[in-house]
C-alpha cells in the first residue's frame, strides 16, 4: 500500500435503500461528512455552476385545480401545476441572480406567486451527467427555496458586468488547467457562454438575444438542503451559506471534472488508488470523479469488495456491485486546478512505484 502520505483514503458506501436497523457503524459512517463543511460544499456548487433548474407556479395553476382528474395522483398533479426550465444565473452577495428572456413563461408566473425553487449541480458538465444518470446515479446538488424578486434595472449594467467577469474568470482557468494536463482534452473544456446565446441561456436552441433585453431575478432563499446521491437532504440555514468560504477550486471544478473522466489514461489512474489506497477494486469504466476541492476529491465507483467486516455478509448475499463514494483528502490544501494536478500525479507515480516493487 503507498505510505509517502501524500493522500488518504476514506470509502463510504452509497446505497439506494435504507440501512438495516443493527448496524449502526454503518449508519455512523454514513453519516460522516464528505470532504467540505456542507456550507461550503453548497457555496462553492453554487459558484462553480452557471445553469440552474428554476421552477415556479404556473400561472393558471389556482384555475386548472378545479379541473383536476380524481384519477390523478397528487404527484401527477404537482407537476402539472409548475413550470422548470434551464435558466442561466450568477452569485451576487451571496445570492443567485437569475436571467430571463423576455418571452419566458415565468414572468407571467412570477406576476402571480413569486415563489421559486433554484436547483444547482444537475447539469453540467452534460458527458458526465448522463454517464451518471445512465448508471442511474444522480451527481450532488443544491436546492433553494424562496421568493424570486426583480431586480432594480438600475442594477442592469452591474451585473452584467459580473456575468462577464465570470466568463472571463472561467476561460482563464480553462486555459491554466490545460497546460496542466498531461495531454490535451479530447474535447472542449467548458465555460460559461455570453448572455447573449439564448440556447444556452434555457439549454435550447436559439438565436440571439440583446443582453439588455434581459430581466434579471434575485433569489430571496429562505431554505437550502444539499442533497446526495442517496437523496438524502441535508438542511442548513440560508444565513450559513451566504457568509461560507468558496473553495478556490470552484471555478475550474467543471472543467476539471470533466478532463478527468473523459481521459481513459486519468480514470484508470483514479481507479487505481481504490485499490491501491484502500484495498477496494474499482473498473475506469464504472469509476466517475464527481467532486473535487482544496482539500481532496470524491470518486463514485461500483465494487464486490466489502469495504469493512460488517458489510461482507450484505455483499455476499446481494452478489451485485455496489456503489460506493470514495473520499481521497489530501495532506496539503491545493489553491487551484494546476495544484490539484500535481498531487493526482504525485498520487499516481507513488502507486506505480508500490506496484513495482
Amino acid at each position: 500500500m503507498p505510505g509517502d502520505g501524500l493522500a488518504s483514503g476514506e470509502a463510504v458506501p452509497i446505497t439506494t435503500g435504507g440501512c438495516s436497523a443493527g448496524d449502526q457503524d454503518k449508519e455512523k459512517q454514513e453519516e460522516r461528512p464528505s470532504g467540505l463543511p456542507v456550507a461550503e460544499r453548497c457555496k462553492s456548487l453554487l459558484a462553480a455552476n452557471w445553469r440552474a433548474q428554476l421552477t415556479t407556479v404556473r400561472a393558471d395553476a389556482q384555475s386548472s385545480a378545479e379541473d383536476d382528474s380524481p384519477d390523478a395522483s397528487p404527484a401527477a398533479m404537482a407537476r402539472e401545476k409548475l413550470h422548470g426550465s434551464l435558466v442561466r444565473y450568477i452569485v451576487v452577495d451571496g445570492s443567485p441572480i437569475v436571467a430571463l428572456l423576455p418571452d419566458d413563461p415565468h414572468h407571467v408566473n412570477l406576476l402571480m406567486d413569486d415563489r421559486a425553487s433554484l436547483t444547482v449541480g444537475g447539469t453540467d458538465p452534460p458527458p458526465l451527467i448522463r454517464s451518471l444518470l445512465t448508471s442511474g446515479q444522480m451527481p450532488p446538488r443544491v436546492a433553494l427555496l424562496g421568493e424570486l424578486v426583480a431586480v432594480d434595472s438600475s442594477e442592469t449594467p452591474f451585473i452584467l458586468r459580473r456575468f462577464a467577469a465570470k466568463a472571463e474568470a472561467a476561460t482563464a482557468a480553462v486555459a491554466r488547467l490545460e497546460a496542466a494536463l498531461p495531454s490535451p482534452p479530447s474535447s472542449p473544456l467548458p465555460c460559461p457562454p455570453p448572455l447573449s446565446q439564448t440556447g444556452v441561456a434555457g439549454g435550447g436552441g436559439g438565436g440571439e438575444v440583446e443582453e439588455g433585453a434581459l430581466t434579471f431575478f434575485r433569489m430571496e432563499a429562505r431554505s437550502c438542503q444539499l442533497v446526495d446521491f442517496r437523496g438524502k437532504r441535508t438542511s442548513l440555514p440560508v444565513a450559513d451559506v451566504k457568509p461560507a468560504a468558496t473553495d478556490p477550486l470552484a471555478t475550474s471544478l467543471l472543467p476539471l471534472l470533466l478532463a478527468l473522466n473523459s481521459s481513459a489514461a486519468l480514470r484508470a489512474a483514479l481507479a487505481s488508488f481504490c485499490e491501491a489506497f484502500l484495498q477496494v477494486p474499482a473498473r475506469p469504466q464504472t469509476t466517475f470523479l464527481f467532486s473535487a476541492d482544496r482539500r481532496g476529491f470524491n470518486l463514485l465507483s461500483q465494487s464486490l469488495q466489502p469495504l469493512q467486516q460488517q458489510h461482507v455478509e450484505e455483499s455476499s448475499q446481494s452478489g451485485k456491485p455496489q456503489w460506493r463514494e470514495f473520499r481521497f483528502e489530501f495532506q496539503r490544501e491545493v489553491t487551484d486546478a494546476k495544484g490539484f494536478m500535481q498531487v493526482v500525479r504525485e498520487m499516481e507515480e507513488e502507486v506505480k512505484a508500490e506496484v513495482g516493487k
